[in-house]
């Protein structure tokens, strides 16, 4: 029987040896996409192997990685650095400008200060006559006293400090020529101040080829020559150093000092000294 239906079979895959089967329609237009796969070769090539990174390579890549981000985060510092300074140069303009527009309104610098030993603590009714802003008032680069106004390291409000006073991270310079103690950052009650042979050549001026001396008058209707409105607060008091621009040392970086007839000058802090000495030390 087995026989027998081997033959059968074997006749019928010869009658169908040179037919043609045509596809349908559905078979034409999804072909099979079954890879044709060829021989299996056991020849030495036929493997590939993907060769991996070697120690030493790694070791450089990750060392120009770390270089890559040491540049970017210098220059990244820089720009901070740089934003920062253009912005206290704008704050010490706009404040001189409040501060010139108040002589011009009175006559004479009046009202700036709250307390004329601290030439950083303003009165509230000249920082609000005068649009002074917080933002105008503060630093963004002092880490003690940022542009919210609020001592954050003894949590505290600086925009409005006890007693009326309004204390800011730049000192007016120019309002108090000698405290009624009797001390103060030009003392004496003279016409010139001691150092007027290093300050001379910036309060004058020409005029009709004669040479003038631009005079201000301070609190107390006394003429002086003092020929700077303001700076960057660098201040040390308590033992502590507190300035819009420091180091991380806790040295000071510099300060912006900005003059009667309009400079603002970058102090750096090697050439900075203490110059004022009252219940605080000021450097500029």
């Amino acid at each position: 029987m087995k026989i027998v239906y081997f033959q059968e079979f074997a006749e019928s895959l010869l009658s169908l040896k040179g037919q043609v089967f045509e596809q349908t329609p559905a078979q034409k237009q999804f072909p099979s996409r079954i890879p044709k796969h060829r021989p299996f070769s056991m020849k030495p090539n036929s493997l590939k192997h993907t060769r991996g990174f070697t120690l030493v390579e790694l070791l450089v890549t990750i060392a120009i990685i770390a270089t890559l981000a040491s540049l970017a985060f210098m220059g990244a510092s820089k720009a901070i650095l740089s934003a920062r300074k253009a912005t206290s140069v704008n704050n010490i303009r706009n404040l001189s400008l409040a501060a010139l527009t108040n002589e011009a309104d009175n006559g004479r610098f009046v009202g700036i200060h709250s307390n004329a030993g601290a030439p950083y603590r303003y009165s509230r009714s000249f920082r609000d006559d005068y649009g002074i802003t917080r933002d105008i008032a503060f630093s963004p680069a002092n880490s003690a006293w940022k542009q919210d106004g609020f001592d954050h390291a003894q949590g505290r409000d600086l925009w409005d400090f006890s007693g009326g006073d309004s204390v800011w991270g730049y000192c007016c310079l120019i309002n108090e020529t000698q405290t009624a103690g009797g001390s103060g950052w030009i003392s004496g009650s003279f016409v010139k101040p001691d150092n007027w042979e290093d300050i001379k050549d910036r309060v004058t001026y020409e005029d009709g080829g004669e040479t003038k001396v631009r005079w201000v008058l301070d609190s107390y209707s006394r003429e002086c020559a003092y020929p700077i409105l303001f700076t960057d607060i660098c201040r040390i008091y308590g033992g502590k150093m507190v300035g819009n621009f420091m180091k991380n040392d806790g040295e000071p970086l510099g300060v912006y000092v900005g003059y009667l007839e309009g400079n603002i000058v970058w102090v750096p802090g090697d050439k900075m000294k203490v110059r004022y000495k009252g219940g605080v030390q000021l450097l500029w």
